[in-house]
């Protein structure tokens, strides 16, 4: 047997048999990263020293992803949140913006129901959703 050969049958039996050698796998793993904590540990402080910017902007780029204010200043991380739109445009007034979307969503109850708007579309939606409009209108109608 050539060691091709033998490379692909050892690749295609570990495949087949993966739910048995998992424990194992997990079992060697643990003992890895308990006998070699400290050079583990050693190595992923200087991994974020020197890309400490690039895993920050990751970071917050999965934060803006997943997570939601809500009302009352608390913080919640929902699963289906729609995506962040590519083309970067306003879904109400459709301008491409050189800065970020904000993501706006009607109720505290589904935080999953919102889309990405911009800066100034944010503030005009919060103070719908705050009762302002009926407010301006009453003062408009004085003046």
């Amino acid at each position: 047997m050539d060691k091709e050969h033998l490379r692909k049958w050892k690749r295609s039996w570990c495949r087949k048999n993966r739910e048995r050698l998992l424990p194992q796998r997990r079992q060697h793993a643990a003992l890895y990263r308990m006998e070699h904590r400290e050079e583990l540990r050693t190595y992923a402080r200087e991994y974020y020293r020197a890309n400490n910017e690039k895993l920050k902007k990751r970071q917050n780029k999965r934060w803006r992803e997943r997570c939601v204010q809500l009302k009352m200043g608390s913080t919640i991380s929902i699963d289906n949140k729609p995506l962040y739109p590519t083309d970067e445009r306003c879904k109400l007034c459709a301008r491409k913006l050189k800065v970020r979307l904000i993501y706006h969503h009607w109720d505290d109850e589904h935080p999953e129901q919102g889309m990405w708007i911009c800066y100034t579309c944010h503030h005009f939606a919060e103070g719908m959703d705050a009762g302002m409009e009926m407010k301006y209108k009453r003062l408009k109608g004085v003046k």
